[in-house]
């Protein structure tokens, strides 16, 4: 599970007046439940402008990969082990 919290808070001077806020204030926790086919620990994380980005790289067993099927003239002919 990878889990992200953090807190939110504004900050204004002793002139200023807030009318309407519009974004919620305080401290929040975000959990999202990883695939076992994702590398939790090559995990990189960066925080640019307001903006989190997480990658999480997919494991080299998981990735797509293509396999060659070869026609035999026998079609009852099983796979052997």
């Amino acid at each position: 599970m990878l889990s992200v919290s953090a807190k939110r808070e504004e900050q204004y001077s002793e002139d200023d007046r807030v009318f309407v806020r519009e974004r919620v204030m305080g401290t929040f926790t975000r959990r999202v439940y990883l695939s076992e086919h994702l590398d939790a620990e090559a995990i990189e994380a960066v925080y640019n402008n307001g903006v989190l980005a997480v990658r999480i790289p997919v494991l080299e067993r998981a990735k797509r990969r293509k396999v060659e099927i070869q026609k035999t003239a026998d079609t009852h002919k099983a796979i052997k082990s």
